[in-house]
């Protein structure tokens, strides 16, 4: 089973799952979307509105951004064992005291990023109980996905992906989700425009239906 298939997840599972997400408190915007597609402008805008609004609220932002693999050749930071665990660490820490969460990096993402990740490694065996162990713990918390849809221009400065390769991976993205019934909202990039700026803020709270 490779990393955009349906994952089996057996009833005791699902139930873990369940019981744990009924224990969240705060709702978990996430936004989604290819290497530069403007996931962390979105995510800041709309954290910046809402709390101007009054609503607790954070930002937890993607651990990892594209910039630091470009300039970094650590391993460490490619390996989404360590990604996801300090990733959930920052959710988790706000997931009881806050009513909103925003992230720019679902933490699904380590099913898709890890497949290379495990090759790598030589240790292929190790995918599926990890992917199960990532959907059981995303599941764990009460999420909402917005997956972003670039029309503006891919901008290649401090990149590390081509603009073809940021498109596979969105790819990846869409097929993981849909395999795995994931449910999300489109929200076309181009509406960040500058001409588009006095209407973001209510565009974004429509989107979240705030």
């Amino acid at each position: 089973m490779n990393s955009i298939e349906q994952l089996n997840i057996n009833p005791d599972q699902s139930k873990n799952s369940q019981m744990a997400k009924s224990k969240a408190k705060a709702k978990l915007i996430n936004f989604v979307g290819e290497p530069g597609s403007g996931k962390s402008t979105a995510a800041f805008v709309l954290a910046g509105i809402m709390k101007q609004r009054g609503f607790r609220v954070e930002l937890v932002p993607e651990l990892i951004s594209a910039k630091m693999l470009a300039y970094s050749n650590s391993d460490f930071i490619k390996d989404q064992l360590f990604v996801l665990a300090e990733q959930n660490k920052m959710l988790n820490l706000l997931d009881k005291s806050l009513d909103y969460i925003i992230s720019d990096s679902p933490l699904f993402l380590s099913c898709i990023y890890g497949k290379h990740h495990w090759k790598n490694q030589g240790k292929e065996q190790v995918e599926n109980s990890f992917n199960q162990f990532v959907m059981d713990l995303y599941n764990s918390y009460d999420n909402q996905v917005i997956l972003l849809e670039r029309h503006h221009d891919y901008v290649t400065d401090g990149r590390v992906h081509s603009e073809q390769e940021s498109t596979n991976i969105r790819t990846k993205i869409v097929d993981f989700m849909n395999n795995n019934n994931i449910s999300y909202k489109t929200f076309k990039t181009v509406q960040l425009d500058a001409e588009n700026q006095l209407r973001l803020p209510q565009m974004l709270l429509d989107l979240v239906e705030l």
